[in-house]
């Protein structure tokens, strides 16, 4: 889950907290990724990068963040599940249509011979 949470783009986050949230959670959730770093260490060597992506690991907003992040792929992908498994009963009921026509046409030709 830690790599998880490093690849949130933190835009599009906001966009998508900006569907539901009001404005003074959003600027709390900016607050909070903004002016954020990463501290690399080589043997006795340290450098501090900035972090532009990716929630902070051990605040405990972050897991709330990253099911809000992950919240419109997993509404497009139920979307996506209805519909498949809309198509499916529509192909099974139709299937069984055809088997029962196919039956009674077989009936009709064993009764005419």
């Amino acid at each position: 889950m830690t790599s998880a949470f490093d690849t949130i783009n933190r835009s599009k986050l906001i966009d998508i907290c900006e569907t539901f949230l009001e404005e003074d959670e959003i600027r709390i959730i900016r607050t909070l990724l903004s002016n954020t770093s990463l501290e690399l260490l080589c043997g006795q060597t340290s450098k501090t990068i900035p972090t532009l992506v990716g929630s902070p690991q051990g605040d405990g907003l972050s897991p709330t963040l990253f099911i809000m992040y992950l919240r419109e792929p997993l509404k497009k992908s139920e979307h996506q599940y209805k519909l498949t498994v809309k198509k499916a009963s529509q192909n099974c009921h139709m299937l069984t249509m055809l088997t029962s026509f196919s039956a009674s046409l077989q009936k009709q030709k064993t009764i005419t011979t």
